[in-house]
Parts: C-alpha cells; structure tokens; sequence
C-alpha cells in the first residue's frame, strides 16, 4: 500500500497528537499500557521503525489522545486505506494540515530556570517518571553483545547493576551506550550511580548520554575517574566535530575507582551538571524532541574496560504538563 496519498506518516502523526494532547497523566509508558503493547513497541512506533499491525491498536491510541473522527481516521489511514472508520473522505485526509502548536492560558508564572530549583527541591517534590534498580529487564535495556569492528560491547544485567564491558581494538577514544527506551521529558533531573571497574587508561570511564537520536547524533557527560575530569561533549554529524561544553574540567569530587552519582538537571535547553550531589558546571544546549536518555561506557586502551550502573532515576516537576510547548 503506497501511503504517500496522504501529507503525514503514522509517526509525524502519532508525535504531533502526543505532544498536542492536554491529558497531564499521559506520558509513553502510560500510553503504551493504555494502547496494550509494550513500551519498546511504542518506542518503535514513534521512531517510524513500524507500525501497528492491527487497527484496534490505532483506535485505543486515538482514545486515549483525545483524537477527533477526522484525526482517528487519519492516523488509521495513514496505515491502510481500509482501515477509514468514520467516513472521513480520503481527499479531506489528503489536504489536511494539523496545527502543531497549542493555544494556552498564560498564567504569570514563570517557567523556571536550572538556577532557580535546588536538589533539595528535586528530591522533595518531584515525582518519579523513569526508574530502574535492575533487578530484572523490564524497562528493556540492551544486553547480549554489539560488535562493530572497532569495539564490542557485552551488556549485562546482574546484583542489581548494568553492566557494560567494552573490548577496543582501536587507538583512540571509542564508547558505546546501552541502548535505553527512556524519553527525555522537557524538564527532568537524572541520576545514576556509575563505577569504573577494570579499565588501564586514564581515559577510561563512564558517561550521560543525552539528547540520543543515534550513533550520530547526541551528547554526552563523560567522566574520566582516574584523573577527576569531567567533560561534555555534543555532536549532530556522527561525530565528524564535536561542540564542547566543558572541557576536561578537574573535578576533585569525582571518587576515582569508586561507586559516584553521576546528575544532570535540565530545564529547556539549559543544563546542569552534577558529581556526588556537587554541581560541576552548566550549559545551554539545543534540545531535540523524542530524544532518550541513556549510560555510557568509554575506552582508549586494549585492555578490558568495564562500568557498573545502579538506580537510574528520572525525575520531573508535578506541573511539568502545564507548561505550554511547541511542537515543531
């Protein structure tokens, strides 16, 4: 079926609806469990790798969007010409355009800077949006092996810690993430507690991934534990170039060979670094919409490299869904 009849795909659609929806509850791992299928599968789903094989799929997604007829039938169109359900002419579907933005109510209240919220207040009144302890797979990490010819990868989840053990076998700085299905929200605190467990060079070490579309295009808050160097690091292009946000800044918290909590707080585009709780530097960098949030593992030696992480935490504000937001 040649769905080009239509000016949407079923992604542009599906991302456009759940931005533009008003329910503050909603969040993917809701929708996915509203819709019935797993949250790996909606991940999919948004990406444009698939989509739903079956039309009650499409109808309870509609559902729990608040979708009109008309959008209802045009996201199952945008799947099959069969699946029309309310009559919907196919040349209406054809020539409708969706306002990608929402008109709110303006309150005089601010949207907050990182400078204005403490980790005081992060952990008093924001709530959990994305949590794992790994005592089992449920939040659908990598694990099993990648291997791609310059380094190979072995992921494993065990003694309540994800474990990455990285094999290089080239000669300069090469890393690697886990492969996570967590969504960055626009506002967010995250934390993670990473070891350094083997590894010879003092450019081994662990990382934040961030702002993760690809191989190609992310960010990272790399540590490098040994010398108590923090760096963040941003690329678009595969990592042709590099814009650095800190570079190799001496961090004396950093605990080499030794379990640290590694945070970032996030607001917009401006971004907070943290080391044990101590903030180590800021930056103002370009927000991507569906991006995730992911662990790294970084090597520039032969030897094995190997990097523990426990109780990744992701937390938001309780108001976060009454700020209004643009979807481009």
């Amino acid at each position: 079926m040649d769905h080009r009849y239509q000016a949407y795909t079923f992604a542009e659609l599906l991302r456009l609806f759940f931005e533009r929806s008003r329910d503050e509850q909603i969040n993917q791992n809701a929708l996915a469990q509203k819709v019935g299928v797993a949250v790996p599968t909606l991940s999919n789903w948004f990406n444009g790798k698939y989509t739903p094989r079956f039309k009650d799929q499409v109808l309870r997604l509609a559902q729990a969007l608040g979708l009109t007829a008309l959008e209802a039938d045009l996201m199952l169109c945008s799947i099959k010409q069969a699946w029309n359900t309310y009559g919907t002419p196919h040349d209406v579907l054809q020539k409708y355009t969706i306002v990608r933005y929402r008109e709110e109510l303006l309150s005089s209240r601010h949207s907050p800077s990182a400078a204005d919220v403490s980790l005081a207040t992060v952990y008093a009144t924001w709530q959990l949006y994305f949590h794992d302890l790994f005592v089992g797979n449920n939040q659908h990490w990598g694990l099993g092996y990648k291997d791609d010819g310059v380094c190979r990868v072995e992921r494993t989840i065990t003694d309540g810690a994800y474990q990455l053990t990285l094999h290089n076998r080239f000669h300069n700085d090469v890393f690697i993430g886990g492969d996570s299905h967590c969504f960055a929200p626009p506002i967010y605190y995250l934390s993670v507690y990473a070891q350094r467990v083997a590894g010879e060079s003092e450019n081994d070490g662990f990382a934040l991934i961030f702002e993760e579309m690809s191989d190609a295009s992310h960010a990272i808050f790399r540590i490098r534990d040994q010398p108590q160097l923090a760096s963040v690091i941003s690329t678009r292009n595969g990592g042709d170039s590099f814009q650095i946000h800190l570079d190799r800044k001496r961090v004396p918290t950093i605990r080499p060979g030794e379990v640290n909590q590694l945070g970032m707080l996030v607001i917009h585009n401006q971004h907070r670094f943290f080391v044990n709780n101590s903030l180590i530097g800021s930056a103002e960098i370009e927000r991507i919409p569906y991006s995730r949030l992911d662990v790294g593992i970084i090597s520039q030696s032969m030897a094995p490299v190997i990097c523990t992480f426990q109780d990744f935490r992701v937390y938001i504000p309780p108001n976060i869904y009454e700020q209004p937001e643009c979807v481009e």
